[in-house]
């Protein structure tokens, strides 16, 4: 301040003028150039919060997609993508994917598998015969669940028809893979307040597994159907 007056008393009244005029806008647009300074720190945290935000949204985006269930129909196993022929090279869910297209490719009464964490599902064309005369071609499906559960469905108008499949021979084979695949629950699953931390899982090598089990049960039963016919 001192300086300032000074510096006034050292010039013309012209000058003075101008020098006032001038210092009152550098003291004006002090608090302007901070408030700017702050207006773009501000905008550039927002803008580093929702990139972090839409980071941790992507990622939460990916883990969904990652734990989605599998389906591999017949258009697909045949559109030429990749295929694994052995189960003992699956050791990713698309290693899995890559053998269902694999398996349906080999074996043409297999439409479409199916599966996620804790079970795998084989939809097949089974023959059969309504009234026991008209010959038709049934879409049934075979699940195996993780724990040990086994399931056979077959069309609403199966009461209707007389299977040419071995079904009991099925059922048995499906049975005896789900034995080796049940899983008991751990001891922290077994004190868990809520039924989903009770849930048995499935790796995908297990699937795999599991599914060329399946193939095997499936391929034996219709075999031997084509022998009865």
């Amino acid at each position: 301040m001192v300086a300032l007056l000074a510096a006034n008393q050292a010039i013309t009244p012209m000058k003075r003028k101008k020098f006032l005029t001038l210092a009152g806008l550098a003291l004006l647009a002090a608090p302007l150039a901070a408030s700017a300074q702050s207006s773009l720190e501000l905008d550039a945290n927002l803008s580093a919060g929702t990139g972090t935000a839409l980071a941790a949204e992507a990622g939460a985006s990916t883990s969904v997609s990652a734990a989605a269930p599998v389906a591999i129909t017949a258009a697909e196993a045949a559109n030429g993508s990749p295929t694994l022929s052995s189960s003992a090279q699956v050791a990713s869910e698309a290693d899995f994917a890559a053998y269902a297209r694999g398996a349906i490719k080999s074996n043409a009464s297999i439409k479409e598998v199916d599966s996620n964490a804790d079970s795998v599902t084989v939809r097949f064309s089974e023959p059969a015969r309504i009234l026991g005369i008209f010959p038709v071609t049934l879409r049934s499906a075979a699940t195996i669940a993780a724990d040990g559960s086994v399931r056979v469905e077959h069309p609403w108008y199966y009461f209707l028809a007389a299977s040419d499949a071995d079904e009991t021979g099925l059922k048995t084979a499906l049975a005896e893979e789900a034995t080796v695949f049940s899983r008991a629950p751990s001891p922290a699953a077994a004190g868990a307040t809520s039924t989903a931390g009770a849930e048995a899982t499935l790796s995908a090598s297990e699937k795999a597994r599991l599914l060329s089990g399946m193939t095997m049960a499936l391929g034996s039963a219709l075999s031997s159907s084509a022998s009865a016919r």
